[in-house]
């Protein structure tokens, strides 16, 4: 029963991380009117950039937003919110059948909390937070953009990757951890709360992360205990 409830839980948290990762990744820019754009500068005010009003997909809507091109080629999409607040930025570029998006931004209480830089085949990408301390960390990668494939994620953004699920549609096929150099089967890997459970002989073996220090054990559960 132990061993039941924390594997649901895991799955549905990895899901949970992975369809987030995947949605962010959807995000995109586009203008609807690339004849008449309606600019808030004359064309050639700042060089051969062109500023002007758009509108701006996003996986939550259409939003308002600005785009800067390079004289017909886009560049940079800037999208605010409701209360007037910058909350995206993204590096595109126009491939002739499709706006394609380079790399994006999200921003909170005025700072960039996330950076994004998807795949260019259009397929899974990678993510890096800003921590509490202003510090990056939870850097995230994800093999496709849908929640299946391999998702890998650096918990503390020191280029070496901490915990790793492969998903298909329906279930976790596999979790691990790295644990003393080398990547260790998981029964539990809920990433986002930097915590673990492995299996040991005489039962479970519960493990924390923590920074400059790694995945650390912090409790052993006897196997007669949990049933």
């Amino acid at each position: 029963m132990f061993k039941l409830t924390f594997r649901s839980y895991t799955i549905t948290l990895l899901f949970g991380i992975a369809i987030g990762v995947s949605l962010f990744f959807l995000w995109g820019a586009s203008s609807e009117d690339k004849d008449e754009p309606n600019e808030i500068v004359p064309s050639g005010f700042f060089g051969n950039l062109r500023i002007f009003k758009t509108e701006v997909d996003s996986f939550s809507g259409t939003v308002e937003g600005l785009l800067i091109a390079d004289g017909n080629n886009p560049l940079v999409a800037i999208a605010k919110d409701a209360s007037d607040r910058i909350v995206r930025i993204a590096f595109i570029e126009d491939t002739g059948e499709e706006m394609r998006t380079l790399a994006k931004a999200t921003l909170e209480d005025g700072k960039i909390n996330l950076i994004s830089v998807p795949a260019q085949n259009g397929e899974g990408g990678f993510v890096v937070h800003r921590g509490k301390n202003d510090s990056w960390g939870f850097a995230e990668y994800l093999s496709k953009p849908d929640p299946y494939g391999e998702y890998y994620c650096d918990i503390d953004f020191d280029s070496q990757f901490d915990g790793m699920a492969i998903n298909n549609k329906r279930e976790v096929l596999a979790s691990a951890i790295f644990l003393n150099g080398k990547w260790v089967d998981a029964l539990v890997c809920v990433l986002r709360e930097s915590r673990a459970m492995l299996e040991i002989e005489s039962g479970y073996a519960e493990y924390k992360f923590e920074k400059d220090k790694g995945w650390i054990k912090t409790k052993e559960v006897n196997r007669k205990m949990s049933q």
